[in-house]
């Protein structure tokens, strides 16, 4: 699969078993973090790092924000990839792990499963707050210029966007 056939993959299982509404695909912001998928919902933010490559899993350990967590975005983290990239037991401390399989099912190997409040400490990242806030600004802003909250007025119309 190619990273992007991921990355949709990813926004896919995000909305459907997930239950998050706001999800961005590389989230660009002022941050040095561009994560594969980034969402955020009510209560905590998810962040999905899609790798086709074992190489690539290893490079992306090298990066300052994965060598000190509480620099990073997310206060959940995941890979996803097909079966076989990551091997659970080479995960970092508290990342999660999602396989896609060549069925086209997708499944969670290890990490805290969305809708259920179990294992919540044992995966849960102290998130850096201050950049949290800047990728959130971020999507308000390009949402601004999308003409959402034309005026200052924000309405809800019942439509799906993503960014």
């Amino acid at each position: 699969m190619t990273h992007d056939e991921l990355n949709d993959l990813a926004v896919r299982y995000l909305r459907t078993t997930g239950g998050f509404s706001v999800i961005c695909k590389e989230c660009h912001s002022n941050v040095q973090e561009i994560p594969d998928v980034y969402a955020i919902n009510n209560r905590y933010s998810v962040v999905i790092e899609c790798k086709t490559s074992h190489s690539d899993f290893e490079r992306d350990g090298k990066k300052r924000f994965r060598r000190y967590p509480k620099e990073g975005l997310g206060r959940f983290r995941y890979y996803f990839c097909e079966e076989g990239v990551i091997a659970p037991s080479e995960l970092p401390n508290k990342w999660g792990l999602i396989y896609v399989y060549p069925d086209g099912g997708i499944r969670l190997v290890k990490g805290k499963a969305f809708g259920h409040k179990t294992n919540d400490n044992k995966y849960r990242f102290q998130e850096d707050y201050q950049k949290e806030c800047v990728v959130l600004y971020s999507l308000l802003r390009k949402a601004t210029s999308w003409r959402f909250g034309e005026n200052g007025i924000w309405k809800y119309n019942g439509e799906e966007d993503e960014c």
